[in-house]
C-alpha cells in the first residue's frame, strides 16, 4: 500500500503477474530482452483510448526513457548518419596464386566485374582492388613494404614459392601484421587436410575467432600476442584471421569472403544502430565454404527487394547498408560468446548439431547451444543440421528444444537453408493465413501491399500473426528497425484488452495501420529508374554469375586471339574462334526457382522424368525476348552447348556427361525456331539433373545441387552441300599429348580429325 508507483507501473505487481501466467502457460513465445519490455508486456491493462491516439503515444513512449523524458534512439539517427555502418571494408585484396589459377578465377565469372557489380548494385562504396601476384615471396614483399596496405589476403594452399610454402607464408605476413586476414583457399578437401593442420579428416577446424574482432586492434597492428583469459585460450590472437576455405566452383565465394570478414569487423559497432545478424555455427570448411554464398545470395536478393519499395535516397542507401550480417563461428564457445554480445540483434541462428566444445568435438554441441539461445529468445527462428538422419537422436534432441532439423546428407540441402531464410526468418513474401482454419490468405513483398492487406484481413489473422510475432520478425528482415521494435515490444492481447476484459483485434488492426503508415509517410519520397545491358561482342553474356567450363574456355580462346593476333598470323590460314551467347548461370538458378524444379529434378528416378519436368517448365521472359532477339539476326545451324560450373575442371572434367544439341533453325517463323531454341536450352539444364550427372558429381565428391549450368549458342562452322549442312573436318587437337606413342613425345602433341561433324573424335 506503500507504493508510489501507479498499479499498471509497479516492476514488483509486473514481476509478479509475469509469473503467475507463466506458471499457468499463457505466455508462449515471450522473449526475455529486458525489464522494461517485460514490464510493458505484462502490466495490468489500462484503458485504451482511440486508435489514432494510441499509436501517437505509443511513438511518444517508444522515444522516452524510463524518466520520461524523451531521448534520441540510436536508430533514428541512421538517416543522416548511415555512413557509420559498415564502416571498416574490404578494399585492397592481394591474390596468390599461379597464372593459371588467376585466370580461372578472373575469368571464370568474370571475378573483378562479379564483385564490381554486386557491390554497386547493393549501392555500397566501391568495390575491392584485387591485386595479384603469383609466387608467396612477392606477396610478402608487397606486404612488407606497406604492412597496412591490404585489407585482406586471399592466397591458393598450393601456391608453392621458390624459398617457401603456404604455411612459411602465412607465418611470415603474421609477423608482419598479424591482424590481416587471410584467407586459405583449397581447391579440393584433400589440399586442406594435407597443409593445415587445424583441419581434421572430416573437414573439420577448431579456431577462436572472437578476440580479434571483438577487441581493439591497436595491440595486434603492433604485432602483440593475446591471450583470452575467459576461455584459457593461449593461442595467439592472429590465428583467428586465418580462414580455410575450399573453392566448389562458386565464384560468389570470393564476395562472401570479403563479407564475411566486413561483418565481423563491423558487428560491434553496426549493432548499437540496430543492424540485425545470423548466427550461423558451423566447423566443417567445406559446408561453411557453401553456406556463405547461399546465405549472402538470399540477402542480396532481399535487398534487391526493396528497391520496389518509395523512399528517399538516403533512406534507400541505409537500407542497402544495414542488411543482416552473418558471423560465422567454429566452436561452443565462440559462438556463445557472439550471442551474448548480439543477443538483442540475432535475427536467426542455423547451427550444426556437432562442434568443439571445451577443445574437443561435442556431437551435441549445437543442439545445446540451441537450447541455450531458445530459452532466451523463444521465437528465435532456429536451424539445426547434422549428418545423422531425420529420425536419429539428435534430430529428436533438436526438436525437442524447439528447433527445425535438417540433414546434411540430402540432396536439396541448400535449398533447405533457403527456405529457413525466407519462411522462417521472413526474408520472403509475408504470407498470412487465417489463425482458425490455417488457409493461407495471401501474401506480400512491400509495405503498400501489407497496408492493403492488412486492412482487409479477418481478426483471427490479425491476432494469430501478432501471437507468431511475423510482423516484427519480417520488418527486422527489411532492415525497418524502429518499427520492427515497436511491434515486437506490444504484446497480444495483453496490451490489446478493454475494460470488459474483451480481446480486441481491432484495436490491433488499427494499431499497426496507423504505425505503418505514419512509417511509410515518413520514406514516401522520391523515384528510381535503374537497367543495365550488355554490349554485343565477341560474347554476349545474359545474366551474371559464370560462364561454365566451356565459357571460360572460349573467354581463353578469345584472349589468346587478341593477345596474338592470330586471325592475321598465318595469313593463307583463317583462326576464328566462334561468336557466342550465353545465358551465364544466373539465368539457370532463376529458372529453377522460378519452376519450382530443384527438389523434384534431385528426386526424378529416370532421365525422362526430368525431362518431361523441364520441357514443362517456361524460361524467364526477359530471357526469351533475348533469345527472340539473337534468332532475329542468326539464321544459320546452332550449336547449344552445355558449360557447367564443374564441367572441364581440372582432374574433374565431366566430358560427355552434359547436353549439346544442334539446331538445324531452318523452321518456317521466328516463333517456331524460338520454340526449338528455348527447348533446346531447357533439355541442356535437364542434363544437369540426369542420373549420370548426379552419379558423377556424387563420384568425384561434389554436390548435385550445388551444380549451375550455362548454356552456350554458337553459330556452326560448315557450308551447305545439297540439303545438308556440316564443315568438311571436324575434331579435337592437344598440345600435349597425354598417351604417346613409342616414337613421339608428350610435347609433341596430337590431333584426331574425322569428316563432317566429327562426332567420332569428341
Amino acid at each position: 500500500g506503500d507504493c508510489p508507483c501507479l498499479p499498471g507501473d509497479c516492476p514488483v505487481i509486473a514481476a509478479m503477474r509475469s509469473a503467475l501466467l507463466r506458471s499457468r502457460g499463457l505466455l508462449p513465445g515471450l522473449a526475455s530482452s529486458g525489464a522494461s519490455r517485460l514490464r510493458s508486456a505484462m502490466a495490468t491493462p489500462k484503458l485504451r483510448l482511440e486508435p489514432q491516439l494510441e499509436a501517437v503515444l505509443s511513438r511518444f513512449r517508444a522515444s522516452t526513457k524510463g524518466d520520461g523524458r524523451p531521448k534520441e534512439e540510436v536508430s533514428s539517427r541512421l538517416v543522416e548518419e548511415f555512413e557509420r555502418l559498415q564502416s571498416r571494408k574490404v578494399q585492397r585484396v592481394l591474390l596468390v596464386c599461379s597464372d593459371y589459377d588467376s585466370y580461372t578465377f578472373e575469368q571464370d565469372g568474370l571475378l573483378t566485374e562479379l564483385v564490381d557489380e554486386e557491390y554497386a548494385e547493393s549501392g555500397l562504396t566501391k568495390p575491392p582492388t584485387i591485386e595479384r601476384v603469383s609466387t608467396p615471396e612477392a606477396a610478402l614483399a608487397r606486404v612488407r613494404a606497406d604492412p597496412t596496405n591490404f585489407d585482406m589476403i586471399i592466397t591458393l594452399l598450393r601456391s608453392e614459392g621458390r624459398t617457401m610454402n603456404t604455411g612459411e607464408f602465412v607465418s611470415s605476413v603474421q609477423q608482419v601484421n598479424p591482424a590481416l586476414p587471410i584467407g586459405l583457399l583449397a581447391l579440393s578437401p584433400s589440399e586442406l587436410t594435407a597443409i593445415d593442420s587445424r583441419i581434421d579428416r572430416n573437414l573439420r577446424i577448431n579456431v577462436n575467432k572472437r578476440l580479434m574482432w571483438e577487441t581493439g586492434d591497436a595491440a595486434l597492428k603492433a604485432g602483440t600476442a593475446a591471450v583470452d583469459s575467459r576461455a584459457g585460450s593461449s593461442a595467439r590472437v592472429a590465428d583467428a584471421w586465418v580462414w580455410p576455405f575450399v573453392w566448389q566452383g562458386n565464384v560468389s565465394l570470393f564476395t562472401a569472403m570479403f563479407k564475411a570478414v566486413e561483418d565481423r569487423l563491423n558487428a560491434a559497432n553496426d549493432s548499437e544502430y540496430g543492424v540485425q545478424s545470423i548466427l550461423l555455427v558451423e566447423d566443417n570448411v567445406k559446408f561453411y565454404s557453401s553456406y556463405l554464398p547461399t546465405l549472402y545470395l538470399e540477402l542480396w536478393k532481399q535487398n534487391q527487394s526493396l528497391r520496389g519499395e518509395t523512399m528517399t535516397l538516403r533512406e534507400r542507401m541505409l537500407r542497402m547498408k544495414s542488411r543482416p550480417k552473418v558471423l560465422l563461428c567454429t566452436n561452443f564457445e565462440e559462438a556463445a560468446d557472439i550471442y551474448s554480445r548480439y543477443s538483442d540483434n540475432i535475427i536467426g541462428l542455423i547451427t550444426d548439431a556437432g562442434f568443439p566444445r571445451d577443445g574437443e568435438h561435442d556431437p551435441f554441441a549445437g543442439v545445446s547451444f540451441a537450447e541455450h539461445v531458445l530459452s532466451d529468445r523463444p521465437a528465435l527462428p532456429v536451424l539445426v543440421q547434422s549428418a545423422a538422419p531425420p529420425d536419429s537422436e539428435i534430430a529428436q534432441a533438436a526438436r525437442r528444444v524447439g528447433a527445425k532439423f535438417t540433414s546434411k546428407n540430402q540432396p536439396s540441402l541448400l535449398s533447405e537453408i533457403r527456405h529457413f531464410l525466407t519462411e522462417d526468418m521472413m526474408f520472403g513474401p509475408l504470407t498470412f493465413q487465417d489463425g482458425l482454419t490455417g488457409s493461407e490468405l495471401g501474401s506480400v513483398s512491400s509495405v503498400t501491399e501489407l497496408l492493403s492487406t492488412w486492412q482487409s484481413l479477418p481478426e483471427s489473422a490479425v491476432a494469430f500473426h501478432a501471437r507468431e510475432c511475423h510482423l516484427s520478425k519480417w520488418f527486422l528482415a527489411r532492415a525497418e528497425f524502429s518499427l520492427a521494435r515497436r511491434f515486437r515490444a506490444s504484446n497480444y492481447p495483453t496490451d490489446f484488452i478493454d475494460p470488459e476484459g474483451r480481446e480486441r483485434a481491432d484495436w490491433l488492426r488499427n494499431w499497426i495501420l496507423s504505425e505503418t503508415r505514419a512509417h511509410r509517410n515518413k520514406l514516401a519520397s522520391g523515384v528510381e529508374n535503374v537497367h543495365s545491358a550488355d554490349a554485343s561482342t565477341t560474347i554476349v553474356r545474359l545474366g551474371k554469375g559464370s560462364l561454365g567450363g566451356k565459357g571460360r574456355g572460349f573467354r581463353f580462346l578469345h584472349s589468346i586471339e587478341d593477345k596474338y593476333s592470330l586471325s592475321t598470323l598465318l595469313p593463307e590460314l583463317e583462326m576464328v574462334v566462334p561468336r557466342s551467347f550465353i545465358l551465364a548461370t544466373e539465368v539457370f538458378d532463376r529458372f529453377i526457382e522460378d519452376n519450382k524444379l530443384m527438389v523434384p529434378a534431385l528426386n526424378a528416378t529416370t532421365n525422362e522424368e526430368v525431362r518431361e519436368m523441364f520441357a514443362a517448365a517456361t524460361l524467364p521472359q526477359d530471357v526469351t525476348v533475348e533469345l527472340r532477339r539473337y534468332l532475329e539476326a542468326q539464321t544459320s545451324p546452332l550449336a547449344v552447348r552445355s558449360s557447367s560450373l564443374f564441367e572441364d575442371a581440372f582432374l574433374q572434367p565431366f566430358a560427355g556427361i552434359y547436353e549439346s544439341i544442334m539446331l538445324p533453325n531452318t523452321a518456317g517463323s521466328l516463333e517456331a525456331r524460338l520454340d526449338e531454341l528455348s527447348w533446346a536450352v531447357r533439355m541442356v539444364y535437364a542434363s544437369a539433373y540426369c542420373l549420370e550427372a548426379r552419379a558423377y558429381s556424387e563420384g568425384t565428391g561434389n554436390r548435385a545441387e550445388e551444380e549451375k549450368m550455362a548454356v552456350i549458342m554458337q553459330e556452326v562452322v560448315g557450308d551447305v552441300h545439297g540439303d545438308h549442312f556440316y564443315p568438311s573436318l571436324a575434331g579435337v587437337a592437344n598440345s600435349i599429348d597425354f598417351y604417346p606413342r613409342p616414337h613421339t613425345q608428350p610435347e609433341d602433341g596430337c590431333a584426331q580429325l574425322r569428316l563432317r561433324l566429327g562426332f567420332g573424335g569428341v
